[in-house]
């Protein structure tokens, strides 16, 4: 009688610790085809992208094509004040000038300064058709770093250098949790 019980249990025991580790496997092969399919537009590969080391938990998302990414997120640039904050990674262009929001020279309202080491800080005023912002850009070899804040407030560049210093090479799990929507499926889902 206990034979029969425990066999029972060895069967039920082993059915069920192989139909976890099918799931496991499973999950861990569909991780593997959206992280491909979500990077594979990427100017770089995976190993040379960068993230900044203050992202939320929680919160931010993230786009990759071939321009690049974009990550947004709130930022905490003193105890009690948060401003929603563009990261943008993107490649320069062939003659090594930047390529991307920060212009200093489309539109008359942005003053930019040169911060030195390869920065530039630009800020736009109040006009018309558009929302203040400030930015700050960082020319790194063949890539751009630049942040984006648009509030009616002035934020300081020292404020945002730190988001563009402190980077790191993002795990395949950080770049699923910000480029993977809940409501992302494919094909073999």
């Amino acid at each position: 009688m206990y034979r029969r019980i425990l066999a029972v249990v060895v069967v039920a025991a082993l059915c069920t610790g192989g139909w976890i580790g099918l799931r496991i496997e499973h999950r861990i092969t569909k991780d593997r085809r959206d992280l491909h399919d979500l990077t594979r537009r990427s100017p770089w590969p995976r190993e040379k992208l960068l993230v900044p080391d203050d992202l939320p938990p929680d919160g931010a998302l993230g786009w990759l094509d071939r321009n690049g990414l974009e990550l947004v997120f709130d930022l905490a640039i003193s105890d009690t004040r948060k401003v929603p904050l563009r990261w943008q990674l993107h490649p320069t262009g062939l003659d090594g000038t930047p390529k991307g929001d920060v212009d200093c020279v489309a539109i008359a309202v942005v003053t930019c300064a040169d911060l030195g080491d390869g920065f530039t800080f630009a800020v736009s005023k109040q006009a018309p058709n558009s929302i203040p912002s400030t930015a700050l850009s960082r020319v790194d070899g063949d890539r751009l770093l630049s942040v984006i804040v648009q509030v009616p407030e002035y934020v300081e560049a020292d404020a945002l250098r730190p988001v563009l210093t402190r980077t790191h090479r993002p795990t395949d799990a950080e770049l699923l949790a910000l480029l993977r929507r809940d409501e992302y499926e494919t094909d073999w889902s």
